[in-house]
């Protein structure tokens, strides 16, 4: 599994870093790679983004959900125009430590740890996105299902009055 993934415009190239240490060059564009791991589960990046941003309502540094059964979500650590991105997979973190103002350490669920060019606020911020948006996908998926269940009663007794 893809721990995180780092993007670089100029070279147009990606680099994955993956559960088992080792990482992985790909010469495609890093939103290019996320739309292909959506497309996989059923969605397209866009699609995600949208839902994303409409539910939290927020425009900028969005995290992207790739799969809803396993709760995989992606968040960059910087606006998309920089040059070079970092997409975290939320999914395996396990905690975030300021380094000093402008980086810090995450620690992964296999226990690795990297240092990234970003305030710990930043990654601390954008799991909270990540959570909050599950959290209310989870609602919205059991209102869902208590509409469609009481649906379904309500034609059942209106057959039985019948």
């Amino acid at each position: 599994m893809v721990l995180y993934i780092r993007t670089d415009k100029r070279r147009k190239d990606t680099l994955l870093v993956l559960q088992d240490g080792s990482d992985q060059k790909l010469h495609i564009n890093g939103l290019k790679l996320l739309d292909h791991f959506c497309y996989a589960h059923g969605s397209s990046l866009e699609g995600r983004r949208q839902a994303i941003m409409k539910t939290l309502g927020i425009m900028q540094k969005v995290p992207i959900l790739i799969d809803e059964a396993t709760r995989e979500m992606y968040f960059p650590l910087f606006d998309l125009r920089r040059t070079i991105n970092y997409w975290i997979n939320e999914r395996y973190i396990e905690s975030g430590a300021p380094c000093t103002k402008k980086t810090c350490w995450i620690r992964f669920l296999n226990g690795r740890e990297f240092l990234f060019p970003a305030d710990v606020r930043v990654v601390k911020l954008q799991r909270k996105r990540c959570a909050l948006y599950l959290a209310k996908l989870e609602q919205k998926r059991v209102c869902y299902e208590q509409d469609v269940l009481s649906i379904f009663a309500d034609e059942k007794r209106g057959n039985q009055n019948e």
